[in-house]
């Protein structure tokens, strides 16, 4: 059973050594700065994602799962509970960067967009300037 919470200052190295694991950026990852999130098997993270909030808009970042258990449902599951604390706020949109998931995220209701449709502050945030290669994706999720 996977146990979801917030991260913590002390989750940083952790988190960082599993994106660097699945080759995603590991710049700004601070709890503190933004949101970010893990989940636990047995006291071991092996999933974690980010929210970086912008006004009205989110950027999900930096969701990845453990190599050795992806394709088991680790991912969606992370997603429900971030989207739980997502629907709590009074965000609009939630927006993202994908080099390999781009199905996933359409399973989930994210739909493909233009670079530049994003919002200003998302096109000027770290990771749309310089964490996502230029190809990657751009997906928006609207909030009802």
């Amino acid at each position: 059973m996977i146990n979801f919470r917030p991260a913590t200052p002390k989750d940083i190295p952790i988190i960082e050594d599993l994106l660097s694991r699945v080759n995603l950026p590991t710049n700004e990852v601070d709890p503190q700065k933004h949101a970010f999130f893990v989940g636990e098997e047995d006291r071991k993270v092996v999933v974690t994602a980010g929210l970086e909030v912008f006004g009205k808009s989110g950027l999900l970042r930096s969701v990845a799962v453990a190599p050795e258990l992806q394709s088991k449902g680790l991912g969606g599951q992370m997603y429900k509970f971030v989207m739980e604390k997502i629907r709590a706020t009074d965000l609009r949109e939630v927006w993202l960067l994908t080099t390999t998931a781009e199905k996933f995220f359409g399973k989930l209701g994210f739909e493909k967009r233009k670079r530049e449709e994003a919002p200003p502050d998302i096109q000027n945030s770290w990771q749309f300037e310089h964490g996502a290669c230029h190809s990657a994706s751009v997906m928006c999720y609207l909030l009802s």
